[in-house]
């Protein structure tokens, strides 16, 4: 059986230390053909100088060009985009495509996969062994457990939309992982933090639309493959360990703001009109979670801004 190439894209943003972990864990990888590319957004030299030493490069990291580096216990150089700021989730990932689909004509399938994540060596086989026989499906994730409590599951490779609320959640949450049957559990959209994407599928899907700077960028993308007439599915053998939101520990602030703009950016575009009923479920949901003044004042900044923006272009 021909053994396709799969590219690998972490996004580190000053979290040198999760990054450093994650690749140490991709090192034990079971599937042979894979190759890192890791985007930084903007990181501070300091957290950069961290990441090298971390991976035992001996040299600093270049803060402006496109570089390889041999890292031991990689078969293949792991490639380092740099980006002199912050672009977010969406853009940054844009540009990995991009150059994927252009550059490395011989890939096959991408695995976006957060960097706050850590993977079994047998993470990955089950995920590409799904696209086998399967020309109709475009995204497979992966069961995602927490990293504190591997035992139990964070979501079962992602959530379901409920439109009528404008409202997600993850599905399967403090489940046991032993306790996976695909049976049991329906999802429409998959989390970001593990997904292998078919090639030609995100050629055909354009990446991930950048309105969405961080969060619902997973949600829009599932459901554009699956208008598109594509599949998406979980490899329930493929388990990752997920930090939760660990980019946002000390910014919630920013979590209740993109998550509330990002909820009504992606009914607009999809559904065109906002109902009072999504408004006050969503604000709810905020007066409920929010706990602090700083989180409300920024998750209903968030829902004002995403009714206030006029439609986006459809992507």
């Amino acid at each position: 059986m021909d053994i396709k190439k799969v590219y690998i894209v972490l996004l580190n943003w000053n979290g040198s230390e999760d990054t450093i972990e994650c690749i140490q864990s991709l090192k034990k990888l079971d599937y042979e053909n894979f190759q890192i590319l890791l985007l930084d957004n903007g990181s501070s030299k300091e957290s950069l100088a961290h990441l090298a030493e971390g991976l035992g490069i001996s040299r600093d990291f270049p803060m402006n060009e496109i570089s390889k580096f041999s890292v031991d216990g990689l078969k293949e150089s792991l490639i380092l985009y740099p980006f002199t700021e912050n672009h977010g989730f969406s853009r940054a990932h844009n540009y990995a495509f991009e150059k994927i689909i252009c550059d490395f004509k011989d890939g096959h399938y991408i695995w976006i996969l957060n960097n706050d994540t850590k993977v079994y060596t047998d993470s990955l086989t089950p995920l590409v062994n799904q696209f086998y026989g399967n020309k109709k499906l475009g995204l497979c994730g992966s069961i995602i457990a927490y990293s504190d409590r591997p035992q139990l599951m964070q979501c079962y490779g992602g959530g379901y939309y409920y439109k009528r609320y404008g409202m997600v959640k993850l599905v399967g949450k403090q489940i046991p992982v032993s306790k996976r049957t695909k049976k049991d559990f329906k999802i429409n959209y998959l989390m970001g933090a593990s997904i292998l994407a078919d090639i030609n599928v995100m050629r055909k899907v354009k990446g991930f639309d950048e309105d969405f700077f961080m969060y619902f960028e997973d949600l829009d993308l599932s459901f554009r493959v699956l208008q598109m007439g594509y599949e998406i599915d979980v490899a329930s053998e493929s388990i990752i360990l997920h930090k939760d939101s660990g980019s946002m520990t000390r910014r919630k602030y920013f979590f209740y703001y993109l998550m509330k703009k990002h909820t009504f950016i992606f009914i607009k575009k999809h559904f065109k009109h906002i109902s009072i009923t999504q408004i006050l479920f969503n604000l709810a949901h905020l007066i409920i979670r929010a706990r602090t003044f700083k989180n409300l004042y920024y998750g209903l900044k968030g829902i004002f801004n995403g009714i206030s923006i006029k439609n986006t272009k459809k992507k």
